[in-house]
Parts: C-alpha cells; structure tokens; sequence
C-alpha cells in the first residue's frame, strides 16, 4: 500500500488572490483550464484556481 507522508515543495505553489488578498497554495491537482472569446472571436486559454475565500477565478498563467 502507498501512503502519502507529505507534499515536495516543487509541486506545492503559491499565489495570490487578488481580489480578497488571500494566500493560497496549491498543487497541479488544482488547476482548471478556462477559455474565453475576444470581441473579434479568437479564443483564448487559461489556467486558474478557484480562491477558497471569495470563489474567484485566480488567473495563473495563459495558454495560447
């Protein structure tokens, strides 16, 4: 049986909310792919977590 004894800090992130000022860790199990579509219809790619605080986005990094 595999037992989890604790998380590498390589995999844990940190960030900040920007809406509420929350400090949030996180792992790659976190993030959520978002997309979004620009006023000429391009489609946009991001990655965020949900803020456990104020549930909102918090935008991580954009994919093209």
């Amino acid at each position: 049986m595999v037992n989890v004894v604790g998380q590498s800090k390589v995999v844990v992130r940190e960030t900040l909310c920007r809406h509420c000022g929350a400090v949030l860790e996180y792992t790659p199990r976190d993030v959520k792919t978002g997309t979004d579509r620009d006023y000429t219809g391009c489609v946009d790619t991001y990655k965020y977590i949900e803020c456990p605080t104020c549930m909102s986005e918090v935008v991580l990094k954009h994919a093209s």
